[in-house]
């Protein structure tokens, strides 16, 4: 999720909200680096809403998708910029990229006012743009939809020349810490996927800030409040989970000693295949033996005397004697 962040880089607040011109509103006037013409830069990915060129050059800003505000409010947000003196290169519909140059201040719709003529007027909006954008209040002033203050809206962070915040409490975005490596298998690594994850001093200790995506190298580990803690450099450390890290432990070395007993253990076991296979053929020979000792015997005992008759009660039958060789031929009806 982004962060909404402050859409110039240069901060100098020359009017604050609730008085003035700006009465019952919580919009911000901003003159930039000095009298010039600084650039806006789009604060989230947004998409132009509306544009009303007949006062101030106002335009409509709404977040493509929730942000995180800086009170810590998730949802969508929409801007009202006014001054720009010319804002032909936008239209309803485009859509912008989070940081992209996309307005400028200037003095469209203002009369001589003071040093700082040429400001941009910035208010803020919760949710998506509803209705036309603006409504008058009591003190006859338009203003945006919902309105915000915006020191609740949005960030600054360590990039940001701040010359005069106009008395408001803004909040920072923690910095960004670490220095990614490349990668290498045979050491322990670590990297970082998570858009926002905090590096700390100690495990759960203090915060260095957000620690850059990217790989690192980790030489110790520690286990605290459910987490696994990888130790990426002096006194940094980052607690690990599933969205968060992916985790490279090196590669393993190879142990000659254990590479040499699982050779032995492969030969002994070959050995073993063997002696069962000289075993196998063995049995298979004798087997052969023993089926040769069979039709042997089986030729010897074919021409051997059987008995074809056993008298079991006293009958009238013929008996005939037979000796070796003899040939006893029966005709049926004899």
């Amino acid at each position: 999720m982004q962060r909404a962040m402050y859409p110039m880089p240069y901060m100098k607040i020359t009017q604050g909200y609730g008085s003035g011109s700006h009465a019952g509103t919580y919009a911000i006037d901003d003159g930039g680096s000095d009298t010039g013409i600084d650039y806006l830069i789009a604060p989230f990915d947004c998409v132009v809403k509306r544009i009303y060129t007949l006062d101030a050059n106002e335009v409509w800003i709404e977040s493509l998708n929730p942000v995180l505000y800086s009170d810590g409010t998730q949802d969508y947000m929409c801007m009202m910029l006014l001054h720009d003196n010319d804002v032909s290169d936008l239209w309803v519909g485009k859509e912008i990229k989070q940081g992209e140059r996309f307005y400028e201040e200037g003095s469209k719709g203002l009369g001589k006012i003071g040093t700082y003529a040429t400001h941009v007027h910035i208010e803020c909006g919760q949710g998506k743009f509803t209705g036309n954008g603006w409504y008058q209040n009591s003190n006859q002033i338009w203003t945006i939809n919902n309105g915000k203050k915006p020191e609740d809206c949005l960030w600054l962070d360590e990039t940001y020349h701040v010359i005069n915040n106009g008395g408001l409490n803004w909040k920072y975005v923690p910095k960004t810490v670490g220095t990614p490596v490349s990668r290498d298998e045979n050491v322990n690594q670590v990297e970082v996927i998570a858009d926002e994850l905090r590096c700390r001093k100690t495990p759960n200790g203090e915060i260095l800030g957000y620690i850059k995506k990217g790989i690192y190298n980790y030489t110790n580990t520690a286990e605290q409040d459910g987490y696994l803690w990888l130790q990426i450099g002096q006194k940094m450390w980052i607690a690990t989970a599933e969205n968060w890290t992916i985790n490279y432990p090196k590669k393993e070395e190879e142990d000659p000693v254990m590479i040499a007993e699982l050779q032995k253990q492969l030969e002994e076991k070959e050995k073993e295949i063997q002696e069962q296979n000289a075993q196998i053929e063995q049995f298979k020979a004798n087997e052969a033996t023993l089926q040769g000792q069979i039709t042997n015997l089986e030729e010897q005992l074919k021409d051997q005397p059987k008995l074809i008759f056993e008298c079991k009660e006293a009958k009238d039958y013929k008996i005939v004697g037979l000796i070796e060789n003899d040939k006893l031929y029966w005709k049926r009806g004899n």
